[in-house]
């Protein structure tokens, strides 16, 4: 049986090349509109955050937005690991930094809010100058 470095059948190599090349087709009709939306997705999230005498409907609307152009990249990030199909733990592995930075925006609020619970609500009214 033919094999190559990853000592995988040949076939299977084949199958996960193909698969992998699908991908980076996908990837190169997506990476314009993926760059846009990026862009906006930047300006509303800086917008509900910077502008803080904006209405609540404008800035609601911004984060909704912002939301949703995230959702769209998890949506992108699935379709092109359904694309990869035989090589999904080589699609996973080459694009780590790409899954940490879908992650991300979710565990952001929660880290927050840990590093707050774990201030204690004594400690401002116990301190010298409280």
């Amino acid at each position: 049986m033919d094999t190559r470095a990853d000592d995988r059948p040949l076939s299977e190599q084949s199958d996960a090349d193909s698969s992998l090349a699908r991908v980076v087709r996908w990837e190169d009709l997506t990476a314009w509109p993926l760059f846009a939306a990026a862009v906006v997705m930047l300006g509303a999230s800086t917008w509900v955050v910077a502008v803080q005498d904006s209405s609540v409907l404008a800035r609601a609307a911004a984060a909704l937005v912002a939301v949703l152009l995230w959702l769209g990249f998890i949506a992108d990030y699935l379709v092109r690991l359904a694309i990869a199909g035989a090589a999904r733990r080589e699609f996973v592995r080459s694009r780590v930094f790409e899954l940490v930075t879908l992650v991300l925006p979710f565990i952001r609020p929660l880290l927050l809010d840990t590093a707050t619970s774990c201030r204690s609500p004594h400690s401002a009214a116990s301190s010298p100058s409280g």
